[in-house]
């Protein structure tokens, strides 16, 4: 019933963050979600917390993820980092609510390029520096939030720690304030599925990168069919520089004249074979392997069949080309949504 109520309530927007994932994983072949609790910080429960509204499941984008190269899952990892970018506003909010710490040394203008810290952060590469954690025109700052072994450690703009759940926390007990570590959530936060997996491989194939041959291939073919449609029109010349023809006047234009002493000498038309009927027929077959790569027909998408078959028959083809589709959907209720209907309730 806890299940049900979280998928029916509009609120929660699940089956929009399905929607994304979905794309996703279409796309880039792997997706990723987190599952995390929301508070209402205006509000204190009876024992003096920040009121539970409940969770919240929420797709990722596929390149603010990085996973443990070591590993062929997520859960399988030592670590995983998560990128997100927020503005100062926001990590005010999080200092006050969310033991965010260090908020004040963002805007430090005490900063020393010599710092040993500058040396490590170039070795990184461009994007670690500083001064791109940082986009002070737009006020959005850039957080790297580190997970490991059930804690988080947060950098924000390539530079200062604003959260670190190892360090131990002043709570109220029976026995009055005691300092304890506690991790931030009771289970794994990531789920991450793949279109079409490979065995002890991280990332997934996606529907792009099936189809990027054929697509090359047909863009590639479209290209040369343009190219000798344009050649068709404005045929290449040869000319005698012994007639003295003008260059500039040997163009395809409606009304040009072309002054030349000799006709049959001075300057000759070159023909160009036309190929644009070949190439039709190249461009179909490259359609169809990408089809059946994909297992995305014509009749799947309410298309006609290429040949005259039977109702039965083309009912009989749309079942066989959802078969791919239906394996994945089973095996994606089968891992990720149980996973997180664990988390949610």
């Amino acid at each position: 019933r806890v299940l049900n109520w979280y998928l029916k309530n509009p609120d929660n927007e699940f089956f929009v963050e399905i929607h994304d994932l979905i794309k996703n994983v279409c796309i880039f072949g792997t997706s990723y979600s987190t599952v995390l609790p929301k508070f209402d910080y205006s509000e204190m429960d009876a024992f003096g917390n920040p009121k539970y509204l409940g969770p919240s499941v929420e797709c990722r984008d596929f390149f603010d993820v990085i996973p443990d190269p070591q590993c062929h899952r997520l859960n399988k990892g030592r670590w995983v980092f998560l990128r997100e970018i927020v503005s100062y506003d926001e990590l005010r909010r999080r200092e006050e609510e969310e033991n965010y710490y260090n908020i004040d040394h963002l805007s430090n203008e005490n900063y020393i390029p010599e710092d040993f810290r500058s040396d490590i952060l170039h070795k990184l590469g461009r994007a670690a520096q500083r001064e791109y954690g940082v986009d002070e025109k737009n006020g959005q700052i850039l957080l790297i939030h580190y997970f490991r072994s059930g804690h988080i450690v947060t950098i924000a703009g390539n530079w200062v720690i604003v959260r670190d759940t190892r360090l131990p926390q002043k709570i109220q007990t029976e026995l009055g304030e005691q300092e304890v570590v506690l991790e931030p959530y009771p289970y794994d936060i990531f789920d991450d599925i793949r279109l079409w997996s490979v065995p002890k491989e991280f990332y997934g194939i996606g529907i792009s990168e099936i189809a990027k041959k054929q697509q090359d291939d047909i863009n590639l073919l479209r290209s040369m069919r343009f190219e000798n449609i344009a050649l068709s029109l404005q045929k290449p010349f040869i000319a005698n520089p012994l007639f003295d023809v003008d260059i500039d006047n040997i163009v395809f234009a409606p009304g040009n004249i072309i002054l030349a002493n000799d006709i049959d000498r001075a300057v000759k038309q070159l023909d160009v074979r036309d190929v644009t009927n070949n190439s039709f027929q190249e461009e179909a077959i490259f359609k169809n392997d990408a089809q059946d790569s994909t297992s995305s027909f014509e009749t799947m998408r309410g298309g006609p069949s290429s040949r005259r078959e039977a109702a039965t028959t083309i009912l009989h083809m749309e079942r066989g080309g959802f078969k791919r589709i239906e394996t994945f959907l089973k095996y994606m209720s089968l891992t990720w949504f149980r996973s997180v209907a664990k988390k949610i309730m």
